[in-house]
């Protein structure tokens, strides 16, 4: 059995490599045939559709009343993304142009972790706090599209194929692309669940390392493609996206179909770290002009994740 479920590990992972690679190719053809800025594709179209499994997880986690499993999924796939992921990303500092354009993404990044300090004060998120969060989360994504539409594209997307491409098939090989990254990530959290309790690891242990992890997976594989590719902007907002979807979508969605009680744990450490590796996240936007701060910032987030390790035994 132990070989069987490494079998299916390595499964999940190859079909992650290539649903994100097969995604990111026609997310970013799409940006160019209708001329939106591959940032915005990035935040809407991978940003929420690589956390589905996350969101998945959570919203099943509570149909069955394992609230703090719904929760520790969000905040660990946060911080991996944030501190792994966009650590790896920030490997190769960003251009103004890039910091120019998600200032505004990551100040509603760093808001949405602080909105959840008074949230979750009661150790409860009620109905009413997901109708909140759902709230804000419709906001952001108005306002989103409209400022997509103001920004111009870079002038290599204006470059598009003198042939468009057909708008059906382009759709049905992303969805192809999220089934991918979706079955992949399923396989490899079964997998690696597996594996965590051959090796005797806590229910809470495998939440936040395993499943949220093994959830963050498309994030990671559509990052490192997006890079590999040049499209750093998708990179970026992808984790972005991501971040904000599984703040406000996924933490509601498992608010509306049960209130969820919060583990004290998640709010005295979970929530702090999430909040310190928000309060990073504003050195990018605010002393990019410091080049030394550039290139020390990703060894500062893989220092922060290996600290938040510690903090979980």
């Amino acid at each position: 059995m132990f070989v069987f479920y490494i079998i299916i590990l390595a499964i999940g992972l190859y079909f992650l490599i290539a649903g994100a690679e097969l995604l990111v190719k026609k997310a970013s053809l799409l940006a160019r045939q209708f001329h939106v800025h591959p940032f915005f594709v990035g935040v809407i179209l991978l940003g929420m559709g690589t956390s589905a499994p996350e969101w998945a997880v959570s919203a099943i986690s509570s149909l069955k009343g394992l609230a703090n499993l719904a929760v520790a999924n969000v905040f660990g796939s946060n911080l991996f993304n944030i501190l792994l992921v966009l650590g790896m990303i920030l490997l190769k500092p960003l251009s103004k142009t890039n910091i120019h354009l998600i200032k505004r993404d990551i100040l509603f990044l760093v808001l949405s972790g602080f909105i959840l300090i008074p949230l979750m004060w009661n150790y409860f998120l009620s109905r009413m706090d997901a109708f909140f969060l759902t709230l804000v989360f419709l906001i952001y994504i108005i306002l989103s599209f409209f400022s997509a539409r103001k920004r111009k594209p870079p002038s290599e997307l204006i470059e598009i194929p003198n042939k468009r491409l057909p708008l059906l098939r382009e759709v049905l090989f992303i969805i192809l692309g999220f089934g991918l990254l979706i079955g992949g990530s399923h396989l490899t959290v079964i997998g690696a669940s597996y594996l965590g309790e051959e090796l005797g690891m806590s229910e809470r242990l495998i939440g936040i390392l395993i499943v949220s992890v093994g959830t963050s997976l498309p994030e990671l594989f559509a990052s490192l493609v997006a890079i590999v590719k040049g499209e750093k902007d998708i990179a970026v907002g992808n984790i972005i996206g991501s971040n904000i979807f599984n703040t406000f979508a996924i933490l509601s969605t498992a608010a509306w179909i049960r209130p969820v009680p919060i583990d004290i744990k998640m709010f005295t450490i979970d929530l702090p770290m999430l909040l310190f590796t928000h309060i990073l996240l504003l050195l990018i936007i605010f002393c990019y002009q410091f080049k030394w701060i550039q290139k020390t910032l990703p060894y500062i987030f893989f220092s922060g994740y290996i600290c938040y390790l510690f903090l979980l035994w």
